[in-house]
């Protein structure tokens, strides 16, 4: 495109590009932000504030557990689940290992869902407990060999996380009984807390998302 008609309407000393632009990735972006405000808040949910420190060791050590669990540079990875600090933490682990994230709307019918999994060939899925049963009902038509469930109280402040497993929890259908071969988030990282960055190449070039339509 050589017309840029918006540039006429820039305010004085905005530049009509800021390149060259830094060869860098966002996690090295999140990485030199933890490093000068690691108490900063980098996340909120429901009130629950996470800083950038603990959503570094946190995506640091759940990308030592899916490495540890046959993840390697360029497979995809699934995450099937809400916006909840879970899938920010997940997103970033899959691509400190050298994963790329394929984000799948957790509201797909039982079809759409296979569908998606074949499509992009992940071995590895990271479900909310709220869809793990329909994740296993069609996993042996996909190459999921591996999911990591976690349940929404996890991340809940203190008192709201007592209350949703008292009333809601059971009820709405948050409770879910692994099946053999199947891992909890949440061990995951304690399992591997206190680890650093893997030493993963990730670069600029790299893929790093595949977004099913919802």
């Amino acid at each position: 495109m050589a017309a840029k008609p918006w540039l006429a309407h820039y305010d004085p000393g905005v530049p009509a590009t800021l390149q060259p632009y830094p060869a860098i990735t966002v996690l090295d972006y999140v990485r030199e932000t933890t490093e000068k405000r690691p108490d900063h808040t980098a996340l909120m949910f429901k009130g629950e504030r996470i800083s950038f420190g603990e959503l570094m060791w946190r995506s640091d050590a759940l990308a030592h557990a899916l490495i540890a669990n046959g993840v390697k540079k360029g497979d995809r990875v699934a995450i099937i689940m809400p916006n909840t600090p879970q899938f920010v933490i997940a997103e970033f682990a899959i691509w400190k290992a050298g994963g790329i994230v394929a984000a799948i709307n957790p509201l797909y019918t039982g079809p759409e869902l296979q569908h998606a999994l074949k499509e992009c060939g992940a071995e590895t899925a990271i479900v909310m407990t709220l869809f793990y049963e329909k994740v296993k009902a069609i996993q042996h038509h996909t190459d999921l060999k591996r999911i990591i469930a976690t349940n929404i109280r996890e991340y809940l402040p203190k008192a709201l996380m007592v209350a949703f497993m008292l009333l809601k929890e059971k009820k709405e259908g948050h409770r879910a009984t692994l099946r053999d071969g199947d891992l909890w988030f949440g061990e995951l990282i304690q399992a591997h807390a206190g680890k650093k960055t893997p030493p993963v190449q990730v670069l600029p070039e790299d893929d790093a998302l595949i977004l099913f339509t919802g």
